[in-house]
């Protein structure tokens, strides 16, 4: 039974991660805003301010007395923000980022005793940073900007909301006073949605109050002032279905217009979405939706061996009316499974935009610090890929971005005489092949010098100073561990400790990681990874005496093995398939078992992404659903191996890992 303390404590860390993100997101909508010179969207600012508020009051409530009380100085920081008391610059706002990567950093020590003095003055500091970063507007009054907006409004205003009327005046929005009409009954709902009407391109409504005028039983009257870019018949004509008159606030120096006359109320027009409230979410820890899917496996068996019990009574002849009622409960059984694995399939996937979102924020960070414009674009952000999977990517993903700045990207100067933009450029892009996810990392900096990869790999004795290597080859030797052509080291990279992790770390997620170039134009990281790492189809194939499972998803084709379509290819076994030179990897020799007696009758051709490798297997034993089990101790890192699979009635079968295989024929 699990701790209810415990539960609780990982709910709070959970509610602490969703408020940072919300504080990130806004960041990001912000200096979007900033940085095109549009109005700051006060929904941005307000959000902000709540999720401050909120990580400080959780924070306060588990005794994480450092978080609380830097979240409430960021929380006094944001209020002056939104209050017009702090301007939003470039510099306040790459302030704000390092704030709140100090209270990610923070929440990262897990509980108040175990945070160090080192993290804590590193994030005090940085808030005073930021407290220090005020640079404070000087509007003019309300009263000295030249509209005529009607005192009995001015008079009772909060400061917040004087604050954004001389933001829209400031920005020269049109304003308008509207006084609408409602039914008492549904008063709440028409002013919402006549709220969320004038929000639509951008309108923001600065004050709502109740209005003095009389109205007819039954009935009640708010005065709203607006702000927007949209011309007066352009507001009247998206409010149309409300009953309400507009008045366009002028310049003192022109005459204002005779309000529009009122506008009969329509029914309101369908909803387009329903409502969607908090309580139908659920936070679920993704090792429970693993308990569930190996539970999801052990019911695939269960069915299967039902399937088999059935064929052999079938084959007996035992053809009786309640064989036929079970074999239909079987297919029924059969779909429900299916169904559930793909729902189940359905709540792990998550669109990678939150990736995408977490590496952007980064990218403006090291581009500061290393004082290189640089301007990150992304597409493919909803491509959806297993949690687990992106959150295993964010570190590999990093070390390809960082050697992308530090390495690709050239200061603006050499970029200029080089006769490209200032500006350098990192692209990422998302898509789905098959059932894998690509995943591509470009920059338009200096390329890689294959030539200074071939002399430092002499140079480390990996190649002989004549030997004939191909760029591809030459390429995958940056992966190595230790392995720079960097002859500086800096805080980012030049180490040699980077791409060796990300290798290592997308071949544990049983993807593949390549890198393409040219030199002085671009270099392109590309990583192919499965949808899902959790209860997959496998292919059952016989090499001999011996079972093997090759995921359905790698296998590309299966053709009936001859020796006269293999060749010879410096010394190395391929196969020519429609033009393409494919090498072949026999498996009993791998590891080291004996097929004597079987000859193979088919090649498998499997692989990932433009990688593949042939395979000879004695014999097709068919498509099975498995859940992978980690083989642990000495046989965990079985190279080749990416786990075990219970087929039920004492069958267990070896799962082939394909990265492991593809990096082998790369060997030999």
């Amino acid at each position: 039974m699990s701790d209810p303390l415990d539960s609780a404590y990982k709910e709070f860390i959970a509610e602490c991660e969703e408020h940072i993100e919300e504080l990130y997101r806004n960041i990001d909508e912000l200096e979007s805003a900033v940085s095109g010179g549009k109005r700051i969207d006060p929904d941005v600012l307000n959000a902000m301010f709540r999720a401050a508020h909120s990580l400080k009051g959780v924070s306060g409530m588990f005794g994480f007395e450092t978080l609380s009380k830097l979240s409430h100085d960021l929380e006094n920081i944001l209020d002056e923000l939104r209050l017009g008391k702090r301007q939003a610059t470039q510099t306040f706002i790459g302030h704000l980022y390092d704030a709140v990567d100090a209270l990610r950093k923070i929440l990262a020590a897990g509980k108040e005793d175990a945070l160090s003095d080192e993290v804590r003055r590193e994030a005090v500091n940085i808030i005073d940073q930021l407290m220090k970063t005020r640079e404070e507007e000087s509007p003019k009054g309300i009263e000295e900007s030249g509209y005529d907006v009607p005192e009995r409004i001015v008079s009772v205003m909060t400061e917040y909301e004087e604050h954004r009327l001389r933001e829209n005046m400031r920005m020269g929005m049109n304003l308008y006073l509207l006084k609408a009409v409602f039914d008492l009954e549904d008063f709440d709902e028409r002013l919402n949605l006549l709220n969320e009407r004038i929000k639509q391109d951008g309108g923001e409504v600065i004050s709502t109050l109740p209005s003095a005028d009389e109205v007819e039983p039954g009935k009640i009257k708010f005065e709203l002032l607006v702000g927007t870019e949209s011309a007066l018949e352009e507001v009247k004509k998206k409010l149309s279905d409300f009953k309400i008159e507009i008045e366009e606030l002028k310049k003192k120096a022109e005459v204002p217009p005779a309000p529009a006359p009122p506008v009969e109320e329509k029914p309101p027009p369908p909803p387009t979405e329903t409502p969607v409230h908090t309580t139908q979410f659920l936070r679920v820890e993704i090792y429970r939706l693993d308990e569930i899917m190996n539970v999801v496996g052990e019911l695939f068996l269960a069915r299967t061996a039902v399937g088999r019990l059935l064929e052999r009574w079938k084959r007996e002849g035992k053809d009786t009316e309640d064989i036929l009622e079970l074999e239909r409960i079987e297919r029924s059984m059969e779909r429900n499974l299916n169904d559930l694995r793909e729902r189940i399939m359905e709540i792990r996937m998550i669109p990678v935009k939150s990736l995408f979102d977490r590496v952007t924020r980064a990218v403006k960070k090291i581009a500061r610090e290393m004082k290189k414009d640089i301007v990150i674009e992304y597409s493919g952000e909803e491509t959806k890929l297993d949690k687990f999977i992106i959150e295993e990517l964010m570190d590999p993903l990093m070390h390809i971005i960082r050697n992308s700045i530090d390495h690709g990207l050239e200061s603006p100067e050499e970029r200029m005489l080089a006769g490209k933009p200032e500006t350098g450029r990192i692209s990422l892009l998302a898509y789905q092949k098959g059932n894998h996810v690509v995943i591509e990392v470009e920059d338009d900096g200096r390329g890689i010098d294959v030539e200074k990869i071939r002399a430092k790999a002499v140079e480390k004795g990996l190649i002989g100073r004549g030997e004939v290597i191909s760029e591809e080859e030459l390429l995958n030797l940056i992966f190595m561990p230790g392995f720079s052509t960097k002859d500086e080291v800096s805080m980012i990279s030049g180490r040699g400790v980077g791409l060796d992790v990300v290798a290592d770390k997308i071949k544990g997620l049983r993807g593949i990681v390549e890198v393409k170039t040219k030199k002085g134009e671009m270099t392109r990281f590309v990583l192919t990874l499965p949808m899902t790492l959790a209860i997959i189809q496998a292919l059952l194939i016989k090499i001999g005496e011996r079972e093997f499972g090759i995921p359905i998803t790698a296998v590309h084709e299966t053709i009936e093995y001859e020796s006269s379509i293999l060749r010879a290819v410096e010394g190395r076994e391929v196969v020519l398939l429609r033009d393409e030179t494919i090498p072949i990897l026999n498996l009993e020799q791998m590891f080291s078992f004996s097929t004597d007696g079987y000859e193979p009758r088919f090649l498998i051709i499997t692989g990932m992404g433009d990688r593949k490798v042939g395979i000879p297997v004695t014999d097709l034993i068919g498509r099975s659903d498995v859940v992978i089990k980690s083989l642990g101790g000495v046989f965990k890192n079985l190279k080749g191996i990416a786990g075990a699979a219970d087929l039920g009635e004492d069958r267990i079968v070896l799962i082939l890992d394909v990265t492991s295989l593809l990096e082998e024929v790369v060997r030999v």
